[in-house]
C-alpha cells in the first residue's frame, strides 16, 4: 500500500513538471504496478511515454513509440549538431523523492 501511494503520488509530481513544459504534443506520465502473475510484488512503474515518434526513424530506432519521450527525458542533437538538453522528469522526480 504504501509503494502505491508512493508511486501515484511521484507520478503526479512529475506530471505537474512535465506540464510545465510541454506547449503540444501528447506526451504524459503513467503510473503502473510491476506485471507480476502471482500479484505479490511491491514493484511500481512510473513512465514518461509519447505517442509522437518525432521526426524520421533511421538508424537502430526500433523503439518508436516513446523515441520522443526519450529525447524529452535525455535531449537531443539538432540537425545542425547543436546539443539540446533534456528536461529530466523523471530522473528529478526520482532525486526530489530519495529517502
Amino acid at each position: 500500500m504504501a509503494c502505491d501511494v508512493k508511486a501515484r503520488a511521484m507520478g503526479r509530481q512529475a506530471e505537474a513538471a512535465l506540464m510545465a513544459h510541454r506547449r503540444h504534443g501528447h506526451a504524459h506520465v503513467e503510473v503502473d504496478r510491476h506485471p507480476n502473475p502471482g500479484g505479490d510484488t511491491p514493484d511500481w512503474y512510473i513512465y514518461l511515454r509519447d505517442r509522437d515518434p518525432g521526426g524520421n526513424v533511421v538508424g537502430v530506432w526500433k523503439n518508436v513509440m516513446d523515441r520522443s519521450a526519450m529525447s524529452i527525458e535525455f535531449g537531443w542533437v539538432t540537425k545542425k549538431g547543436k546539443r539540446v538538453d533534456g528536461l529530466h522528469i523523471l530522473g528529478n522526480t526520482i532525486k526530489r523523492n530519495q529517502i
